[in-house]
């Protein structure tokens, strides 16, 4: 479990985000994110507060309601994840296009000669955290925006990455 000052603490339960309520998304959201349904207009009271594990702790602690992450590193999400599934939350982690799977782990151990190690050490998916609830609703209702540069640069990425590989 997860303990403040000897005393378990527990993410507040909710539905469903609402209004009046905190979001911690991230910063210029709106440029990468965009919401379906009754999220559109009503995703809470957004913040921006730059430490992914405080951020987390207010999620279990009760005080925000969830958190969207776009695109975290390993060392970013490790502790948080941690410590919101001992609190009872869930974290869910951008598999693909419109797919959410519940953390685990991560990919690979790192580590070892086989270059996974170093896989990891670039690992950075979406991520939602929150309560069991509220961190599902959210994950059905938030898609990154598209943009074709961006897909084209990222096609260029991996395209120079298997060059560098074969070589």
């Amino acid at each position: 479990g997860a303990f403040q000052d000897g005393e378990p603490v527990y993410g507040a339960p909710g539905p469903q985000p609402g209004g009046g309520r905190i979001a911690l998304l991230p910063g210029r959201y709106s440029r990468f994110l965009s919401f379906r349904g009754a999220m559109e207009t009503n995703h809470g009271e957004v913040r921006a507060l730059g430490s992914i594990c405080y951020e987390a702790a207010l999620v279990t602690r009760g005080v925000a309601q969830y958190v969207l992450l776009t695109g975290p590193r390993m060392w970013d999400v490790a502790a948080a994840a941690l410590l919101v599934q001992e609190a009872g939350g869930l974290v869910l982690v951008g598999t693909g296009l419109k797919r959410w799977e519940p953390f685990e782990a991560f990919p690979y151990p790192y580590g070892g000669k086989d270059g996974k190690g170093e896989q990891l050490r670039r690992w950075g998916r979406p991520m939602v955290i929150g309560n069991a609830v509220v961190a599902s609703y959210v994950a059905a209702r938030v898609r990154r925006r598209s943009f074709p540069w961006l897909r084209l640069r990222r096609w260029l990425r991996q395209r120079m990455r298997r060059r560098t590989a074969q070589r």
